[in-house]
C-alpha cells in the first residue's frame, strides 16, 4: 500500500515532508546528463563499429537504460531539458539513435520501437513533435528509395 502511495506521489510531483526537492531535481538532471553521455558514446560507438563492418551493439545494450529513464517523469523532464530527442534523432554534427545508417538502412527494428513506445508516452512538446515528425521523414525516404 505504502509503495502504491509514493508512486501516485511521485506521479503528481508531491514529496514526503522534510523532502528536499530541489537536491533530487539536482540528481536527476545529473542522471539525465550521465545518461546523455553514454547515449552519445553509445552512438558513436555504433557508427565506428559499421564502418569496420561489424554489428554495433552498444545502443541495444543501453536502450533499457534509457528507456527506465524516459519512464520515470522526473529524470524525463531532465532528459528532455538536456536535449535527449536530439541525441535520438541526431544532430547535424553528429548521428543519433534513430537516424539512417551510412549504407542508407534504418536501425534496428526492436530498438526503433521500443524507443517510440517511450517517447509517444512523453508530453506533447514541440520537441516531441519535431521528433516525430523527422522519424516520419527519415522513414518515408527510406521506403521511397528501397
Amino acid at each position: 500500500m505504502n509503495q502504491a502511495r509514493e508512486s501516485i506521489r511521485r506521479r503528481k510531483g508531491l514529496r514526503k515532508k522534510g523532502g528536499d526537492a530541489g537536491k533530487k531535481k539536482e540528481a536527476d538532471a545529473l542522471s539525465a546528463r550521465d545518461l546523455l553521455v553514454k547515449m552519445q558514446r553509445a552512438a558513436r560507438s555504433d557508427r565506428e563499429q559499421f564502418k569496420k563492418h561489424q554489428p554495433g551493439l552498444e545502443k541495444l545494450k543501453l536502450v533499457n537504460e534509457v528507456i527506465q529513464a524516459l519512464r520515470d517523469p522526473d529524470v524525463a523532464r531532465a532528459l528532455l531539458d538536456q536535449n535527449v530527442l536530439g541525441v535520438l534523432a541526431g544532430a547535424a554534427h553528429e548521428a543519433g539513435w534513430i537516424d539512417v545508417l551510412p549504407n542508407g538502412k534504418l536501425p534496428s527494428l526492436s530498438l526503433r520501437t521500443k524507443l517510440l513506445v517511450e517517447v509517444a508516452q512523453l508530453p506533447v512538446t514541440k520537441q516531441v513533435f519535431i521528433l516525430f515528425l523527422s522519424i516520419f521523414l527519415i522513414t518515408l525516404h527510406y521506403f521511397h528509395y528501397e
